[in-house]
């Protein structure tokens, strides 16, 4: 089993006028994993299976590999005015290996608002409101924990029939193919309030 993880990101942040603060971030990552198997059975003289080879006595050979890519782009940008006004965006799209091609990216955006009353005037000279802040998000994820391969009939390659009376190996299609299959998708909406008394 092999796998490998590269993580680019660029951020830029900057403060105008010390009240308008922005901060960018834009990214890439790359996860790749790889997994290869071969199986192999030989059988002693009493005809139990042990998985050592013995020349010439070679019960079973079989192997198996599996690769998997996920790839994404991303990026956010944040404003804040005067610490009392926040607003962020956030978008991914994140290209799977699992899905067939034309499916295999997913889009994945939020958004999210808040507001510090307790830096507007009516609540800024009170001493025992410290923290008062409003805030409100919305935002889509995505699922891609399935198997490998799914969309794919794929081989099985282990297996043996009986051609003019020897048993010769051969192949099957391994499952049924679902060429539908697609990013799982979930919504959620969250709203709140931070609250903080006495410097917190």
């Amino acid at each position: 089993f092999l796998g490998t993880v590269v993580t680019n990101t660029l951020n830029y942040n900057t403060t105008i006028n010390k009240k308008h603060s922005l901060d960018i971030l834009a990214g890439y990552e790359r996860n790749k994993q790889n997994f290869e198997r071969i199986d192999g059975f030989t059988a002693r003289p009493d005809g139990d299976p042990v998985e050592n080879f013995f020349p010439g006595d070679v019960r079973n050979l079989s192997s198996f590999s599996r690769e998997t890519n996920l790839q994404s782009v991303f990026g956010r940008i944040g404003y804040d005015f005067d610490k009392t006004y926040l607003l962020s965006a956030t978008l991914r799209a994140d290209g799977s290996s699992r899905f067939p091609v034309g499916r295999q990216w997913g889009y994945f955006p939020s958004v999210s608002a808040g507001v510090n009353l307790a830096r507007l005037p009516f609540l800024e000279d009170d001493e025992t409101i410290s923290n008062f802040k409003l805030r409100a998000s919305w935002g889509r994820t995505g699922n891609n924990n399935i198997g490998d391969y799914l969309f794919d009939s794929g081989l099985q390659t282990d297996f043996f029939y009986v051609f003019n009376g020897a048993l010769e190996p051969g192949a099957r299609p391994a499952r049924i193919p679902n060429e539908l299959l697609q990013w799982e998708e979930a919504t959620s909406l969250n709203i709140g309030a931070d609250l903080g008394f006495w410097n917190n």
